[in-house]
């Protein structure tokens, strides 16, 4: 299910990219890092900020900073005062790399949220409101080439084989990437299985 492996400039020439809370935080090989290394952790992304092709969702900033938030009413609303927050947060917004949508695009959003949770509803299986929120927000730049996604969560990445394997999304367009290391990220290939069943979402 794992193919060839990139660097997070090799993976942004391909697209856009919307970061996963824990592709954020940690790698896949060297875990969660120490509360001193983490600065130094997030380092692969700071140069690339600037560019507008790596995003960060608000439910992901909000799980980040370990803000309370009721989901999945929050998942869309960004935190007031971002930009002056210290650190990488406010780096980050200040870049304008928090990820909003246009209200076109946001009846994008709902049109294949709806699809999704129609599709999957009822289904084996589980993921979280803030990466069903990634998935349906990668879905939105699927007419402009698509979008790449970065995480190490393994829930995850099945609920996007899934998803893949039901037809909802194109693998071409809608790509998965697992950070294995610091700035080493492995492109997930579908896995043909029959008997995948798509996730249950959390109600």
């Amino acid at each position: 299910m794992v193919g060839d492996h990139y660097t997070l400039a090799q993976v942004l020439e391909i697209g856009p990219v919307l970061v996963d809370t824990c592709a954020l935080t940690a790698t896949l090989f060297g875990g969660n890092p120490r509360r001193e290394e983490l600065p130094k952790h997030l380092e692969v992304f700071t140069p690339h900020l600037s560019h507008r092709k790596v995003y960060f969702r608000p439910g992901v900033i909000m799980e980040y900073s370990g803000t309370k938030a009721n989901y999945p009413r929050d998942l869309c609303r960004v935190p007031k005062s971002l930009d002056k927050q210290p650190g990488f947060i406010g780096e980050i917004a200040r870049a304008g790399c928090v990820l909003q949508f246009s209200p076109e695009e946001q009846l994008i959003y709902e049109m294949h949220d709806e699809r999704m949770t129609r599709l999957l509803s009822g289904m084996r299986g589980n993921i979280s409101w803030v990466d069903y929120d990634l998935l349906i927000s990668a879905s939105v730049f699927e007419q402009n080439g698509g979008a790449s996604i970065l995480s190490i969560d393994h829930p995850f990445l099945n609920s996007w084989n899934a998803a893949c394997n039901r037809g909802y999304i194109d693998p071409e367009k809608i790509r998965f990437f697992i950070r294995e290391d610091f700035d080493q990220f492995r492109r997930a290939e579908v896995r043909e299985d029959p008997t995948l069943r798509p996730p249950r979402f959390p109600k």
